[in-house]
């Protein structure tokens, strides 16, 4: 899809300020039309929604230049029931994860509008989650409302996480801008970086506390609640001492009840401890086989399935040891590492397609 240069005004500097208020262009767009503005409810509600014009512009590959082209198509669209044509909310949901996914080319326009990284900018995180937050608006046009907002705080609060992170630790302690973080696209030498050549790196911050030598095994001395020691598969990846060290760092970021549902998806965090590798590039489907419509679980990632399993194995396992209920599933003298296995072979035998977790 391309669109034409402004006729209306070749002026950088006038573009851009119009640019920065694109009802002024959809106005004119509805005017030359034969829709009188000021007295058509339609026209209002659209009018209404014409800052969503700048971010679905550079997810369409349009910007100040050619903005004026690019309103004008999209009003006729609009303007056509039962149409949508190009601007369909598929269509729209489609360019949107295209430019979230796509492109680290420094002369992209879009990539750098959408980083924060224009003249006068100075790659400012703020920004860039705005504008990041402008485009994921755009996919949910059609959600129900609750959903939509649900979707957006979770979003609020990994991006919360990661700008925490990067005050405390310096900029380059990880990615450097909040789209690279949540793309999983961080510098090699980041400690956000997950094992395993490939693997995309997290935007949470891991354990900091430095490795053992040696690497656990499974079948830990019994009494042990915890790894000893930590597996490290390269100088960048998140360093362990126990299992709740990774559960901490695969849930930054998420909200617990959340757990095994669809909003606890991405992005995916790996990590290798205990004799137990999860690999996020190896993951494929999600949701349980098994799953009883009546009950509350079911959905999301697998290794969201894992932490809840091994979360639920952990206190079964220490009301065992305080002499409470008898589990079926554990015994008092299991270790963390023994038990985070039962987990992994729990989610691996419910979940569809591939977990990307094996030992």
């Amino acid at each position: 899809m391309s669109f034409a240069p402004n006729t209306q005004t070749t002026d950088p500097t006038r573009a851009g300020r119009l640019f920065a208020d694109p009802s002024i262009y959809m106005r004119e767009a509805m005017r030359r039309r034969g829709i009188n503005v000021d007295n058509n409810w339609l026209a209002k509600m659209q009018l209404g929604r014409a800052s969503e014009l700048v971010p679905m512009a550079y997810a369409y590959g349009a910007g100040p230049n050619n903005f004026e082209d690019f309103v004008n198509q999209y009003t006729n669209q609009m303007n056509m029931p039962g149409s949508g044509g190009q601007f369909s909310q598929g269509n729209i949901s489609s360019r949107v994860n295209s430019l979230i996914n796509g492109s680290r080319d420094p002369d992209n326009a879009a990539y750098n509008w959408l980083i924060g990284g224009g003249e006068g900018e100075n790659n400012d995180p703020e920004l860039q989650y705005n504008r990041f937050k402008g485009l994921q608006e755009l996919t949910r046009r059609d959600w129900l409302p609750g959903f939509a907002s649900s979707q957006s705080g979770i979003e609020k609060r990994k991006f919360q996480d990661w700008y925490d992170q990067t005050l405390l630790r310096g900029p380059e302690s990880g990615p450097s801008t909040w789209l690279e973080a949540f793309t999983g696209r961080g510098s090699a030498a980041s400690p956000y970086a997950a094992p395993g050549a490939g693997s995309p790196p997290g935007y949470g911050a891991p354990s900091t506390t430095p490795p053992p030598s040696a690497a656990p095994g499974y079948g830990s001395t019994p009494g042990d609640t915890g790894s000893a020691q930590a597996t490290q598969q390269t100088a960048t990846a998140p360093q362990f001492n126990t299992w709740q060290d990774v559960i901490n760092y695969m849930m930054q970021g998420h909200d617990q009840r959340n757990l095994m549902t669809e909003g606890m998806r991405d992005p995916g965090r790996g990590f290798s401890f205990g004799g137990i590798t999860y690999d996020p590039t190896k993951q494929q489907g999600s949701g349980r086989t098994d799953r009883d419509p009546t009950k509350r679980f079911g959905g999301g990632a697998g290794w969201t399935g894992m932490i809840y399993r091994l979360q639920q194995l952990m206190k079964q396992r220490d009301a065992e040891r305080a002499g409470g209920t008898d589990y079926p599933a554990v015994s008092g003298e299991m270790t963390d590492d023994q038990l985070a296995r039962l987990a992994s072979d729990w989610v691996n035998s419910r979940w569809r397609g591939t977990t990307g977790i094996s030992y």
